[in-house]
């Protein structure tokens, strides 16, 4: 693409994989002495603490704000020198834990520095918020203690597992009622548990309840009335290994 010949600006640089618009700066001003801002993890450091910019580096607003100092500060002149020295100080003074300012020679107008902030700039990488989803699983009990079943679709979470039968409320029971009659009196509330999977909280609220079963309980590809003391070996979803663990402990 380039005739074999290395690409000399910035643009170019980082067009090229694995190169980005920081160490496309580092490359042309370090071996070119081209006027080219860097912004590497030691920059951003020095430049936000010396400003007093709050908040995570990598946010837009705060990334955005850092490049504009970048450039301003960058100069025409002896750009492998400047930049050296500000990775270097970076990485070697005013570093991200324990910084040297007594050392420093940006010290005596270090905003972050003056308004003691150095501690807390840069900002943190902000928490990924999980969403939480709500469910009851309904526990249904046959005269002889076992706990009824239900085998999930293939697809979706705990996917052709078996697990509780699930509802949106207690006193919903819509796929409850081809499989057992319900003794609505016996509905109880147990102590909710959280269930977290990688992008969600589950919040589960267990519902017992005694039942009489129907025909429809004895599809074995569906309904499974599965005994406490795990003597029948199925594929369970976590939760419900949980609280059949809990049960069987009472």
């Amino acid at each position: 693409e380039y005739g074999g010949i290395f690409p000399n600006t910035v643009d170019e640089l980082a067009s090229l994989k694995g190169i980005g618009r920081s160490t496309a700066g580092a490359i042309a001003a370090l071996s070119m002495d081209v006027h080219a801002p860097i912004l590497d993890g030691n920059v951003k450091r020095v430049l936000a603490r010396h400003n007093a910019i709050a908040g995570w580096p990598e946010q837009t607003r705060v990334r955005n704000h850092l490049w504009e100092i970048a450039t301003e500060l960058t100069p025409a002149d002896r750009v492998a020198n400047y930049t050296q020295a500000m990775m270097d100080l970076g990485a070697t003074v005013c570093t991200r834990t324990k910084p040297r300012c007594e050392v420093c020679p940006l010290a005596d107008d270090c905003k972050a520095r003056v308004q003691n902030l150095i501690s807390s700039i840069p900002g943190k990488k902000p928490k990924k918020i999980i969403p939480v989803r709500e469910t009851v699983l309904f526990i249904v009990f046959n005269d002889a203690g076992d706990v009824l079943l239900e085998k999930r679709p293939p697809s979706g979470i705990w996917g052709s597992l078996y697990s509780f039968p699930e509802g949106d409320n207690p006193k919903e029971l819509p796929s409850l009622a081809a499989a057992v009659t319900i003794q609505e009196e016996s509905l109880h509330a147990l102590e909710p548990l959280r269930h977290t999977f990688s992008h969600f909280h589950l919040d589960i609220t267990p519902v017992t309840a005694q039942g009489e079963p129907t025909d429809a309980a004895a599809e074995p590809e569906r309904w499974l009335w599965y005994p406490l003391d795990g003597s029948i070996e199925v594929g369970l979803a976590a939760p419900v290994t949980k609280i059949i663990k809990s049960l069987s402990a009472t």
